[in-house]
């Protein structure tokens, strides 16, 4: 098991996304090919694992400058939220030491350590679900979540296309949310704070490779059967990137679908659904506003600090902060 994880966890991530793309691309090509869809040719294989044009999708030139700004800028917008984090652990540790003293216990034991994994991992993904539904309900932060949903073609690069200073506010609500089981573990049984970051990341690791989350972004409609009662499938969040309106605020989770089926947000598609890329009301023209770092970054914050500056006028002075998805479907 020992020799498994590791061996997961040294695989750079970038070949191993790239490796499930274009394989699952290659068996949805011999898929079509067995049903007449396609012939049997380079080309028709190619046009299946990757269905855009790469020299002249705006779209994918602008998930690809994205993803190399945030491989240089992550760590800094991740900082504030790793420091709430800190806090909250190491006060609860803090407060609980003074009440009863420290404990520990064999952090070697296989059960513990999956326990202990098993709890962060529930905790991560509950802020994830709870962090996404907020982007969606509340105004501002649609402003900003809307970058993630103008792509009008999905790829593994696209999981990243998402204004960087969303990563604030993610992280820091993760801090308080996580922060808790994390100083309760610490305390009760002796974890180091550094400790239990590492148990989160390889637990994390190790559930987005089982529910083949790189394929979340792409146009693999890949399905769990009844296991989407517990995980989210790639075609489940698929959905959630359609504009149509039954598609709409579906599938929240990143990989549990639990809270989402707590929440009545889950959906289930249908083999051979059909979905449309994009934000509702927004025509091939408009969603181009966004393809380019304009358009991505400066854009947004600007519309999401008006609409937050009107929402918190009186009633009586301005409208109420519309809802972005209404707003163009109404022009």
């Amino acid at each position: 098991m020992k020799e498994a994880i590791y061996l997961i966890d040294s695989i750079p991530s970038f070949a191993f996304t790239w490796t499930t793309f274009f394989c699952a691309g290659i068996i949805l090509f011999l898929l079509r090919y067995r049903k007449r869809i396609v012939a049997f040719s380079i080309q028709d294989a190619l046009k299946t694992c990757i269905p855009f044009d790469i020299r002249r999708s705006q779209s994918f030139h602008t998930d690809l400058k994205v993803y190399l700004i945030r491989k240089l800028t992550d760590f800094a917008f991740l900082i504030p939220g790793t420091y709430v984090l800190f806090l909250v652990s190491n006060g609860l540790f803090d407060t609980l030491s003074a009440l009863d003293g420290t404990h520990s216990s064999d952090r070697t034991s296989p059960a513990l350590v999956l326990g202990v994994a098993s709890v962060l991992i529930v905790a991560a993904e509950f802020n994830a679900f709870l962090w996404h539904y907020f982007e969606h309900k509340i105004p501002f932060l649609w402003e900003l979540h809307k970058v993630h949903h103008s792509a009008d073609n999905l790829n593994p690069l696209t999981n990243h296309r998402a204004h960087s200073i969303v990563q604030v506010g993610k992280y820091a609500m993760k801090g308080c949310i996580s922060g808790v089981p994390t100083g309760l573990f610490m305390h009760y049984y002796g974890f180091g704070f550094i400790e239990l970051l590492a148990i989160a990341a390889i637990a994390n690791k190790l559930l987005t490779v089982a529910t083949l989350d790189v394929l979340r972004h792409s146009h693999v409609p890949l399905r769990f059967g009844l296991l989407e009662g517990v995980f989210i499938s790639p075609h489940m969040h698929q959905i959630h990137h359609s504009s149509l309106e039954a598609h709409w605020d579906k599938n929240f989770g990143t990989n549990l679908a639990i809270f989402d089926w707590m929440f009545g947000t889950a959906y289930r598609p249908y083999k051979g659904e059909v979905m449309v890329n994009g934000i509702y009301g927004y025509s091939p023209e408009q969603l181009q506003e966004f393809h380019s770092l304009r358009g991505t970054y400066w854009d947004p914050l600007v519309r999401s600090f008006e609409c937050l500056k009107r929402s918190l006028r009186p009633a009586s002075e301005t409208t109420v902060c519309f809802d972005a998805k209404i707003e163009h479907a109404e022009k």
